[in-house]
């Protein structure tokens, strides 16, 4: 009489597998290099935040932080006099400002 299974052996009862210990040195070089490509990819998505970022640094450490803050301070001036006499114009730039912020920070893609 044949068997239903044929010649097969039986299966075989599910266990758990073997814990495999990984050496804490190798762990702490796969973290790393997973935050080095997460910041890499960052930094590519965001090429024009990083370009203002590095050019605010540097422009720091050439002139520290009197020149940042008169940098600062001189946007400023700008901005109030150019919608002092162009209202219209400033306001069209800042709404079109604002929908970007609004872009990147609360309607980011995920």
């Amino acid at each position: 009489m044949s068997r239903i299974r044929g010649d097969r052996p039986t299966r075989q009862i599910p266990t758990r597998a073997d814990t495999v210990r990984v050496p804490l040195w190798m762990l702490l070089l796969a973290v790393a290099g997973k935050g080095l490509w997460l910041a890499a990819r960052w930094s590519f998505r965001h090429r024009i935040a990083v370009a203002v970022v590095v050019g605010l640094l540097l422009f720091t450490h050439r002139f520290g932080l009197v020149g940042l803050t008169a940098l600062a301070s001189g946007l400023a001036v700008v901005t109030v006099i150019w919608a002092w006499l162009h209202p219209r114009s400033c306001a069209w730039v800042g709404h079109w400002l604002w929908g970007r912020v609004r872009l990147t920070f609360v309607y980011r893609w995920r």
